[in-house]
């Protein structure tokens, strides 16, 4: 192999597929003819060379204008939950706050008193 380094490897399928490709003199034809019946794709010829064309200036200022002119929909919010509050809430002064989260055993499943705002 013509490459020296550790990532020979990645090279490997390229060279491989070039051999298989290669026309061969004594056989009349390539080792991919013989298995598959017809030649294999190289990856050049995947890709068909176009030339670029000229941008059309009045389409482009067409598409410029009508994209300026698209205006976003407003969204809607289908899920409106109701808050619920208790009706005590508002004759409290403190309450307290209970902890969901996981705890030592025998803890306290309330924090300290919170003075209610109005």
């Amino acid at each position: 192999m013509c490459h020296t380094s550790v990532h020979w490897v990645s090279a490997l399928p390229a060279v491989l597929r070039g051999l298989r490709t290669v026309f061969k003199e004594d056989l009349q034809c390539s080792p991919a003819e013989i298995v598959y019946g017809e030649n294999l794709c190289l990856p050049s010829q995947f890709f068909v060379e176009q030339q670029p064309q000229a941008a059309d200036n009045g389409f482009i200022k067409k598409l410029k204008t009508h994209i300026q002119q698209l205006r976003a929909t407003p969204t809607s919010n289908h899920y409106a939950k109701p808050t619920f509050q208790y009706r005590d809430l508002s004759v409290c002064s403190h309450v307290f706050l209970r902890v969901d989260a996981v705890q030592p055993s025998l803890s306290q499943p309330y924090r300290e008193s919170y003075k209610v705002l109005p």
